[in-house]
This record gives C-alpha cells, structure tokens and sequence, in this order.
C-alpha cells in the first residue's frame, strides 16, 4: 500500500468518524477516540439525504437499532434500515433489518418496492445469514501486512490518525453537572493543516517517501482545493461524557453541497442504552450461500444468462427453414486442390508454462467453491455453465 493512499483513506476515515468521547478531554483525537473504543450499549439513530442534480435522483436513508462491544468477539448489534429513491421515471424502496452477533450476520428484507422490477417473493419476510469470519480475517491479515514493516507500525497509525484528527477539527468545551460537553467543528483550512502537520511529522517524509515536492509547493497547490471545499463542506460533532469520561451522547452532522453535481447531508445520533443490547437470534435462518446455490434462477442471473433458455428447448426448435444454404458446387478434385497450411508445432514444445495462481481452495460442490467460481477463482461447475439455448440469446 502507498503512502499517499495511506493519506487519503486516513483523511476520508477521519471525516466520517461515526458520530457515535474528569479531566477535560484536551484534543479532538482524544474526543474521537472515546467515541472509537466506547463500550457501554447504545442506541442510534442515522438519517441521510442525497440529491443527484444530473440523474434526478433523490435518495433518503433512515437507520435506527442498538450495538454494544467494540470488537468480533464482543459486538452486538440490531438495525431497522429502510432506503427510498425517486426520480422522475421510477421510484424504489428497501425495508430490511439486520442482526449482528460476533462474526455472524443475519438479515431479513422486510419489504421491497420497485418499478418495473421482478421481486422475488421467496425472499421477503425470510431471515438469512453470513459468517463473515473469512472476511475479518482477510481484513486483520491486510493489517498485519501493513504493519510487518519496520518503517510503518501500528504506533505510527495511531499518531497519524491523531495528527490527522487534530488537525482537521477545532474544539470548543463547557462543563455540567456531571459531566462535560465538546463541540468538533471543521476547521477553515483543515486541508491545509493536515498536510502541513502530517509532512512536518517525524512519521512520513511527504518530499522524498511522496515525491509531493516542498510544502510551500504542495500548500500552493491545495489553495484553490481548500477554497472551494471550505464553501461546501461542513462536519460537526457535539459529544457528552460524564465524569469518567464515558460516553452519555453523541451527535454528528455533515452536509456537502456540490452544484450540478451532489447535495447530501447526513446525521447521526446515539445515546446510552442504560440495559444490554438483547438479541433474538432467528433460528430459522437459512445460509445466503445455501439460498444462491439452491435458487435455479439465481445461478444463470448471476453469469447474465436468461434461465429460460435450456438445451431442451433448443433441440426443440426447427431451424431448417431459417437457414438460407448457399448454391455451391464443390467437387472433390476442387477440395482436393485447396493448399492446406500445416502448422509448426515446435513452438509449443519450446514454450514455458507459467502455473495458475492458487487460488481455488475449496472443494467442488460445496457452497465456498460456487462463491469462488463466481470471483473467477475456480473452473465454473458444469451445472451452471451456459448451454447452447443461453449462448444464443445472449449473441
């Protein structure tokens, strides 16, 4: 991973935070953090808009649900999110809910409206579910990587994420009875203060390890960047702790208003809890996996393959009359004559077979090796794979 992609996902994550820190806490970081590792249950609330001018598009988001646990083994979690879109030709709507336990996932679509679309109904009102225990693994093993080199540790993320906090975001605080409140406002020049504060750190070398050039270099050309951001961006976050400096509440608003192309705001609240997040696990849930797999329609959609097609309808069909066979008299002297190039062959005697990279590990016939087909990883199963009838439709 590069360092200037570091930058700008450490720089999208620190202004998207989610909104959710008695000594006064002295550094947004330190405001931040609280939120990040806060262990004690809370109950959310998330409602977005988006605008597309281009499209006439107009979509609203709703969320409300309850977590607690801040990491695979201990999180718990429950949502009720619903998604609406508009324009002037369609109108669409998902209604879903979602549980988390650990690495299990489980999801129901409650709901699902759509113009001019086929809905499937054997998936509305049934629970399924996903162990996303692969996919955490593959997260933490990508951090271990990062981390493995000893000019980049996980130390040095930290303090580059406090940099990155610290710079962006000014604060303001007040005490209460109880507790504290602190208010992280975008700064005016946060672009500017965040490359100049990351560059003149001790963690990277922006001129030599980014070839960004000197920092009077790069501040010049952020100017104009910063100018138009500071126009159209806003994030904010107000958060209450009590005297230990656990969090009580926490707010986030942002809003982004660009002309002709995006307008969107967003806001996010979360409170405690006061009990344990309480889970009713479905217990009929079935495998996402075990659904796709199972789910004839579903294996040819997957590939863009009409399922309607089938080798038996295609030996069905009478094609003699739609041929139109050209009036050719060739005799056998005539084919004889053809000179026929013979190929040299020597060359694939002398080619050198790269092998395959590995990648297809599971065993055929299980719901793991379907997923892996699916990515391209392992040879498509016979049973799925496009007879002739499908072929011609999709010519």
């Amino acid at each position: 991973m590069s360092r200037r992609f570091l930058i700008a996902s450490l720089t999208c994550s620190a202004l998207l935070v989610p909104g959710v820190a008695f000594g006064l806490l002295m550094s947004p970081s330190s405001v931040l953090e609280i939120l990040q590792h806060n262990r004690i249950p809370q109950r959310f609330t998330v409602e977005a808009y988006v605008q597309l001018p281009e499209e006439s598009i107009d979509i609203h988001i709703r969320a409300n649900g309850a977590y607690e646990g801040n990491s695979p083994e201990t999180v718990k979690g429950k949502i009720d999110l619903s998604i609406s879109a508009v324009s002037p030709t369609a109108e669409a709507l998902i209604t879903t809910k979602a549980i988390v336990r650990g690495t299990m996932l489980y999801m129901q679509f409650v709901e699902i409206v759509a113009d001019d679309a086929d809905v499937d109904p054997a998936i509305i009102g049934r629970w399924f579910s996903a162990d996303l225990a692969e996919e955490l693994d593959q997260q933490e093993a990508s951090l271990e990587m990062l981390f493995a080199s000893e000019e980049f540790n996980e130390e040095d993320m930290k303090q580059l994420i406090r940099i990155v906090h610290d710079s962006i975001f000014q604060m303001e605080s007040s005490l209460f009875d109880g507790g504290a409140s602190y208010k992280l406002m975008l700064r005016k020049d946060f672009l500017l203060s965040m490359v100049r504060n990351i560059c003149t750190s001790s963690i990277i070398d922006c001129e030599n390890e980014l070839g960004f050039g000197s920092l009077a270099e790069v501040e010049g050309e952020l100017v104009g960047l910063q100018q138009e951001l500071s126009d159209k961006l806003n994030i904010s976050y107000k958060v209450d702790t009590d005297r230990a400096n656990n969090l009580q509440f926490a707010r986030m608003y942002m809003s982004l208003a660009w002309p002709n192309v995006v307008t969107m705001s967003f806001q996010g609240e979360t409170h405690n809890l006061g009990t344990p997040v309480y889970l009713d696990i479905p217990a009929n849930a079935v495998p996402a996996e075990q659904f796709v797999q199972e789910t004839e329609p579903y294996k040819y959609w997957h590939f863009g393959v009409d399922p309607e097609w089938t080798d038996e309808e295609w030996s069905d069909e009478d094609w003699s009359d739609d041929i139109e066979w050209e009036d050719a008299d060739w005799s056998s002297d005539e084919w004889d004559d053809i000179q026929w190039e013979e190929e040299d062959d020597s060359a694939w005697d002398d080619m050198e077979w790269e092998e395959l990279p590995v990648g297809c590990t599971a065993e055929p016939g299980t719901a793991q090796y379907l997923q892996q087909a699916r990515k391209g990883e392992c040879p498509l199963p016979e049973e799925i794979r496009p007879g002739r009838g499908d072929l011609r439709r999709l010519r």
